[in-house]
């Protein structure tokens, strides 16, 4: 039997056409629209047909023209997660010399140790400062101004950082919420059109070309050949740092789906880059959770995968 269905699916949302050949095929589109080729039954979706075009343009410039903020400020939070560690112990030297190593009054600076501050999510980094530094600001008697100094300038450089990178995570999912619905508002329009030259010339199919090109939606030459694709491969080492490695083209953006007992289905929770790797778990692992798995894949700066899904890691008991 004829599926009648598929005279009504817009071809316009294959996923397959990427957003620069359906902007360079609406541009000829609109050219032959409005050209001397007789076309009054079209003159009513050209201001559609433009206004969408419009919009696409606009929200990924938009986007673009951010991503650079979206990726300064993600790269300063890691980079001063990976500092911190090393300013902590500091500050720890400081107190062993004052009251010995192992002593029992180290507690009341780090009552979980200086580990809190390797393995800490994101948005307790702050907090175990802050007990750190009411801790010290008890004792700065015995201990002297200076370690109240450093410490209290670790908390206003995590302030720096973390406000602007947690923002950009969210900018980041409004940007491509916008640029999703401009591009699908636009594959609408030239739908209705399609079906407007359909009406004006039935069983005329030749007609079409005097409209519309439908070699602009694909890419000019052939897809030369690729051998089988190899899966990106994540490791996460004995201290909590994570890699990625691929064999594939060089990837500079790294989206981390997870999976845990908050929320069972796969979803995308950010990004990293190649640059930022070793990553440390307060990069990747999700907050608050008695089980997690993680999956990386590559990206290709617009939030579309650009490789297979990595190997699973998994932590904790995964429900079968």
């Amino acid at each position: 039997m004829y599926d009648l269905h598929k005279v009504l699916t817009n071809p316009f949302d294959d996923p397959g056409i990427s957003v620069n050949h359906l902007l360079a095929f609406t541009t000829d589109h609109l050219t032959k629209m409005t050209s001397n080729i007789p076309n009054s039954f079209l003159t009513a979706r050209i201001a559609p047909t433009t206004a969408a075009l419009a919009g696409v343009n606009s929200a990924y410039q938009t986007d673009q023209g951010k991503l650079g903020q979206r990726v300064t400020s993600k790269a300063a939070k890691a980079d001063f997660l990976r500092a911190l560690p090393a300013a902590i112990s500091k500050i720890y030297l400081v107190l062993e010399s004052k009251y010995g190593e192992n002593a029992a009054a180290l507690a009341t600076f780090f009552p979980n140790g200086r580990s809190a501050f390797n393995q800490a999510p994101d948005d307790q980094v702050g907090n175990n400062l802050s007990t750190l530094i009411a801790a010290l600001t008890a004792s700065q008697p015995d201990l002297g101004a200076q370690v109240v100094t450093d410490a209290t300038a670790l908390l206003t450089g995590w302030n720096a950082v973390y406000a602007p990178s947690e923002s950009s995570t969210g900018a980041k999912d409004a940007a491509m919420t916008a640029k999703n619905a401009a591009r699908s508002a636009l594959q609408l329009e030239l739908f209705k059109n399609l079906l407007t030259i359909g009406l004006q010339f039935p069983r005329q199919p030749a007609q079409l070309d005097l409209y519309m090109q439908s070699s602009l939606l694909s890419p000019h030459t052939p897809t030369p050949h690729t051998p089988p694709t190899v899966a990106p491969v994540a490791v996460r080492d004995a201290n909590g740092m994570w890699t990625v490695t691929y064999g594939g083209a060089a990837q500079t953006y790294w989206q981390i789906w997870v999976r845990d007992s908050g929320g069972t289905t796969w979803s995308d929770s950010g990004d990293t880059q190649t640059s930022h790797f070793p990553a440390p778990d307060s990069d990747i692992v999700p907050d608050n959770v008695t089980w997690w798995q993680v999956k990386f894949c590559g990206e290709d700066g617009d939030g579309n995968q650009s490789t297979p899904f990595s190997n699973v890691i998994s932590f904790g008991p995964v429900p079968a």
